[in-house]
């Protein structure tokens, strides 16, 4: 019901467009399936963001394990999220983006591309992960040297004993 958010309209500056897109399971529960909402303004974070349209009950967006409420564009994070600029921080592994695919690409291209590279939203878990690995290796590798070493020095104690 609708509309979804217009390519290269909605996204070019922050704060430009407060415009969202309702979750379809947010828009029966909360709203008693209202069809009027389209056209409407509601706050979010205190800032007014125009309804245009309300998501398919099947769309399940970015995230499939949980219900999304509202969508709203990638340049209206900051009214979302103040304080926290998720656009210019760099190292950010959170971001769940949903694109298009450029016309001319295939979707078995698009997922060589993918698959070609650590997820940025797993990196840090990965780079932890590691970090710990790294650690617990050396340390292992650190109890393996002092034993050979108490080994090497209790042999020297048993060859200096004078019969």
């Amino acid at each position: 019901m609708g509309r979804y958010f217009i390519p290269g309209e909605e996204d070019r500056g922050p704060g430009a467009h407060p415009v969202a897109v309702l979750g379809h399971g947010f828009w029966e529960e909360r709203l008693g399936g209202d069809p009027s909402v389209v056209g409407r303004t509601m706050l979010l974070n205190g800032h007014p963001f125009q309804v245009v349209g309300v998501a398919p009950e099947a769309f399940d967006g970015p995230v499939t394990f949980a219900s999304i409420p509202v969508y709203v564009p990638l340049m209206m994070q900051m009214e979302i999220n103040p304080g926290f600029n998720l656009i210019e921080s760099r190292g950010n592994n959170m971001m769940n983006v949903v694109a298009r695919l450029r016309d001319g690409t295939t979707l078995e291209q698009a997922q060589e591309r993918m698959d070609a590279g650590i997820h940025p939203m797993f990196r840090s878990a990965q780079v932890g992960m590691s970090s710990v690995m790294l650690a617990v290796v050396s340390l292992l590798l650190l109890i393996a040297c002092v034993n050979v070493a108490n080994l090497f020095l209790a042999r020297a104690c048993e060859r200096r004993r004078v019969p």
